[in-house]
């Protein structure tokens, strides 16, 4: 789980929380932080830091990444290059854009396509999308 702005903060790994309750408490204790929107160092971090097999990525389970954001890339070429390489090792990159800030297109380039594409007015709408959500992580 990674936050960004400015800056990425990643908040645990994937060999961190082994319980759904412990998961949960843990979400729901996330900071959101203001600032820039440096989606493409996000997307990096999560290549790089994330998904490595010393914190608990697995070599036979398929990636899956939710990138959740309310605003435009500062950096829209940075993003478009990190989201082609996450690719390589990603089928599903789920990109869920909110509110009128964000840039569809970019949106829809992070996405593995625009199946995996959600635009949504405000997070209070996030649980319209649940069970879509569900069958692409499921199907993964």
């Amino acid at each position: 789980m990674a936050t960004f702005s400015t800056q990425t903060d990643i908040h645990w790994y994937l060999n961190r929380h082994m319980s759904k309750q412990d998961l949960l408490a843990a979400v729901g204790n996330v900071p959101y932080h203001s600032g820039s929107t440096h989606t493409g160092d996000a997307l990096k971090a999560i290549r790089e830091q994330v998904f490595t097999q010393s914190h608990g990525d697995r070599q036979l389970a398929k990636n899956v990444v939710i990138v959740l954001t309310d605003g435009k890339s500062n950096n829209r070429l940075e993003t478009i290059k990190e989201a082609q390489t996450l690719h390589l090792i990603s089928d599903d990159v789920i990109s869920i854009g909110v509110g009128a800030g964000i840039d569809m297109k970019e949106i829809q380039t992070i996405a593995t396509d625009n199946h995996h594409v959600f635009d949504l007015q405000s997070y209070s709408a996030l649980h319209t999308i649940s069970s879509d959500l569900m069958r692409i992580i499921c199907n993964a």
